[in-house]
């Protein structure tokens, strides 16, 4: 019994060590390499972090903003990059064990990682070419640091794996699945099944579930504007215990996402030039995401001379 506690504590005071050490070297690490050279930059470039901390990337060519704005993004959301990457894949128990496995089963009965390598297949080449120089960038910084990594990997005791270009469109993926799935209207189709399932077409007309009658002999021919059509509902032939297997591995993964509740969705609205201070027009958006440690979103501003200067918030991975 004492032994055992004895070794707990070692364990902890190790892991202790380990971080506070990880922390101080990545720390020193960051401060010496701040003006580390880039190998493939074409053209000069010019690049500083205001006081905030967000990049400012100037370019004379696509090709070398974006090979430093994966270097960019690494060096600040790399830990993120990599776990939102193993979420996506279900690949989260090999860390957590058991408390992230309904959550690896939903994700791959989802099977996203297959979706994204096919997207990436269907794009442009001039669309390829430029997410091939994002990750380029990403895998150069993997590189630098692959003897120091960030803090996060000290306890956790896992292995960076090197970037790859379907990654970029796996994370967007994800986050569509998280937005449409996992805490919108998409997989409340499933409760809805069940519902009809168990109780039948007409408990849903009597308790007004939906906003119009379901009886399609009740449509009219001569409808007004404002006038609801009924609906033609058609209730498939489902495995219904497979279904409230899923159900209960979406319930898993709202609970780890942060997702639990009811959906709200995302808004947006646009301010006339004549009503702002500036006399410039105004497009605002609010997605409705739950707030994180590090944030969702990431701040950065992009210039490529004569092509485009924009500056705003993103995902960790820009959506090409």
């Amino acid at each position: 019994m004492t032994l055992t506690i004895e070794v707990r504590v070692n364990k902890r005071l190790t892991y202790l060590l380990k971080i506070s050490k990880a922390l101080t070297y990545s720390f020193l690490y960051h401060r010496k390499h701040k003006q580390l050279a880039l190998h493939g930059m074409k053209r000069p470039i010019t690049f500083f972090r205001d006081s905030y901390g967000v990049p400012h990337i100037k370019t004379e060519s696509e090709d070398d903003l974006f090979l430093l704005f994966g270097y960019t993004q690494a060096q600040d959301r790399l830990f993120q990059m990599d776990i939102t990457r193993r979420a996506a894949k279900g690949r989260l128990s090999e860390i957590f064990g058991e408390h992230t496995l309904d959550m690896d089963l939903f994700v791959r009965t989802m099977d996203i990682e297959r979706a994204a390598q096919e997207t990436l297949s269907a794009l442009p080449s001039e669309v390829k070419n430029v997410m091939n120089r994002f990750v380029e960038g990403i895998n150069i910084y993997i590189s630098a640091i692959k003897s120091h990594l960030p803090f996060e990997y000290v306890p956790l005791d896992i292995k960076l794996e090197p970037w790859d270009a379907s990654d970029c469109i796996l994370l967007y993926k994800f986050m569509d699945v998280q937005l449409l799935g996992i805490g919108g209207p998409f997989f409340g189709k499933l409760e809805f099944y069940l519902f009809v399932k168990k109780f039948g077409l007409k408990a849903v007309d009597e308790l007004k579930i939906m906003e119009r009658p379901l009886n399609p002999s009740s449509m009219q021919n001569n409808c007004s504007s404002n006038c609801k059509l009924p609906v033609k509902f058609y209730v498939p032939s489902l495995d219904t215990k497979a279904v409230m297997t899923i159900i209960s591995w979406l319930d898993s993964a709202k609970g780890f996402l942060g997702r639990k509740g009811v959906w709200e969705g995302s808004n947006a609205w646009a301010v006339d030039g004549t009503l702002s201070a500036t006399g410039g027009p105004l497009l605002s958006s609010d997605p409705h995401l739950p707030l994180t440690v590090p944030p969702i979103l990431y701040e950065a501003h992009l210039e490529v001379q004569g092509r485009f200067n924009t500056r705003g918030l993103l995902f960790p991975v820009p959506r090409f």
